[in-house]
């Protein structure tokens, strides 16, 4: 009897569940070569014949059983994977492919709808421990097109998430560093390792200053030149330095102090490949805001009170779960072209192709600085 009949007729007698197990079954046999398909799972023809020669003591599973195996073997491992399963038919019964386990795995209801959302990065208990770990700074010479009293720009980068900080300097002497890093520590918690390429005085002396102020704070002075470290954030210098020139160039403008906030913040909210998400992800554990679309609209119209938005806006920009804020990528965030037309508005993703094409601009420029 082939294989494909077999499996209609105990699809007729099994549930919804069974019928599309064995339907899939069934696609799987056809794939095979047609020497194959007969051979793949065992009927009751053949079941009386390996009887005969099996010494393995255990159980010769049919393809009428399949499913009754593998969901009583399922549900004894407490719903396990793929390999808990494997397992545990592999220790009491023969000649259940490996495939028709994971067909049967891929149907399991109660399993997907509690698949754990993978992360791109380790989590969070762990990510506590190595953010601000070790902090590598350096300072960009900027003499040469200087804006008002500043020359100079501090960059600050966190080896473990790669986000950056970047702060003004009218000069590189110790006590202006010293301001902008207490304002850096007193806001994300001061790091265990300083590392830094303009000599091992200058850090140690910063150090030392830092102590003077923060009881009980303690940090390590990095070794310059970490061959595995330091140029993280000599890359990070380059890739500010290119953006931050596209920036200046795209916005017509030679103030690039004021440029130094919104470039900082373009790449910590970039995909880094390094860890393969965004840094602001992996510090603050969530998306950035990108309902700017939203907002924009909401502020065209007029709107400057919170009692005036429709109720379905304040749903959204609360969010049911406590976050202050909208992923117009998330698929929970869906209803925010309604909720705009709810404001008599045409709702136009491209509202402001200036702020678009400064985003490709920005992104273009993080790329090849990555390539770099």
């Amino acid at each position: 009897m082939a294989a494909a009949t077999i499996i209609t007729e105990v699809a007729n007698e099994v549930s919804a569940d069974g019928k599309g197990f064995y339907s899939k079954i069934d696609a799987h046999i056809q794939t095979l070569a047609p020497k194959m398909r007969g051979k793949w799972v065992i009927t009751k023809t053949m079941c009386k014949d390996i009887m005969n020669v099996l010494k393995q003591g255990k159980t010769v599973v049919m393809l009428e059983s399949f499913y009754h195996i593998l969901h009583e073997t399922h549900e004894q491992t407490g719903h396990g994977g793929r390999d808990k399963v494997r397992y545990e038919i592999s220790q009491h019964y023969s000649w259940i492919p490996s495939k028709a386990i994971d067909i049967f795995l891929s149907g399991c209801v109660a399993c997907q709808v509690r698949k754990p959302v993978k992360n791109h990065v380790v989590p969070k208990a762990i990510i506590s421990l190595g953010f601000m770990t070790r902090v590598q700074i350096d300072l960009i010479d900027l003499r040469t097109r200087p804006d008002k009293q500043f020359n100079w720009i501090l960059h600050c980068r966190d080896h473990f998430s790669k986000y950056s900080w970047a702060f003004a300097l009218p000069t590189k002497e110790a006590h202006y560093v010293l301001e902008k890093l207490q304002q850096l520590f007193y806001q994300f918690g001061p790091c265990r390792i300083l590392q830094s390429d303009n000599g091992r005085e200058f850090t140690a002396q910063i150090i030392k200053d830092l102590m003077k102020t923060w009881t009980g704070l303690t940090i390590v002075n990095g070794r310059p030149r970490h061959p595995q470290s330091q140029g993280l954030v000599e890359r990070g210098n380059a890739t500010l330095c290119n953006i931050l020139g596209k920036f200046m160039h795209h916005h017509g403008t030679t103030y690039w102090t004021e440029c130094l906030l919104p470039v900082v913040y373009s790449m910590n909210t970039s995909l880094s490949r390094a860890v393969n998400t965004t840094p602001f992800e992996i510090v603050f554990g969530q998306k950035p805001r990108t309902d700017c679309v939203f907002w924009k609209t909401v502020s065209e119209q007029g709107i400057t009170d919170e009692t005036d938005l429709p109720s379905d806006a304040l749903d959204v920009s609360t969010g049911d779960d406590g976050n202050d804020y909208v992923d117009i990528n998330d698929s929970d965030s869906g209803n925010i072209p309604s909720i705009i037309q709810n404001l008599d508005l045409e709702y136009a993703p491209s509202y402001d192709e200036e702020i678009a094409a400064a985003c490709s601009a920005v992104n273009a420029a993080i790329a090849a600085a990555d390539t770099v």
